[in-house]
C-alpha cells in the first residue's frame, strides 16, 4: 500500500508542479512548450511504475485494516436521537397542518436495527390554539388518530393534556 500511496503523491506532486509553472508563466510560445514538457513528465510518471505492478502484482486486500475498524457509537446514539426528534416535529407540524396549533409533543422511544418503536406520546395542548372547522370534533380522538399514523399503528401509549 505504501508503494501505491508513494506513486499516488508523485503524480499529485508532478500535477501541482505543473499547474504553478503554467499560472506563472505569460502567454508565449515558451508556455505553450513547458506544458508539453510537463504533459511527457506526467505520463512518465504515471506510466513508469505499471511494469512492474504487472510483473509483481498487486495486493489490494484490505484484511490488515479490519482490525482499525471499530463503530463510532456516539455517531449512532446521535443519529437515533435524531430520528426521534424528527417523528416528533413531524406529528408536531402534522397537527398544526390539520389546524392545531402550538402543540408540543413528546416522545419516549428507542431505536433498534433502524427501527424507531415508540412506547408513550405525551401532548401538551395548554397553548395549543384549535382552528373553527375543528371545534365540533373529539381532538383527543383526532389527535390519537393522528399520532397512530406516524407510529405505523404500534400499541402506543398516548397522553394528551392541557
Amino acid at each position: 500500500m505504501t508503494f501505491i500511496s508513494g506513486w499516488i503523491m508523485s503524480i499529485l506532486g508532478i500535477v501541482v508542479l505543473g499547474t504553478t509553472v503554467d499560472l506563472l508563466m505569460t502567454k508565449s510560445r515558451m508556455k505553450n512548450i513547458i506544458r508539453s514538457v510537463f504533459a511527457t513528465v506526467s505520463v512518465l510518471v504515471i506510466i513508469t511504475p505499471l511494469p512492474s505492478l504487472i510483473r509483481n502484482g498487486v495486493d489490494i486486500s484490505f484484511s490488515d485494516m479490519l482490525g482499525q475498524i471499530e463503530l463510532d457509537t456516539n455517531f449512532l446514539d446521535y443519529a437515533d436521537k435524531m430520528k426521534i426528534h424528527t417523528m416528533k416535529a413531524a406529528i408536531e407540524s402534522a397537527l398544526e397542518n390539520d389546524g392545531i396549533s402550538g402543540v408540543k409533543v413528546e416522545l419516549t422511544a428507542e431505536v433498534h436495527d433502524n427501527e424507531i418503536t415508540v412506547q408513550r406520546v405525551v401532548i401538551d395542548l395548554s397553548d395549543s390554539v384549535i382552528k373553527d372547522n375543528l371545534a365540533n370534533i373529539n381532538k383527543y380522538e383526532f389527535i390519537k388518530e393522528r399520532v397512530k399514523s406516524f407510529t405505523n399503528n404500534q400499541e402506543v401509549e398516548i397522553i394528551i393534556h392541557g
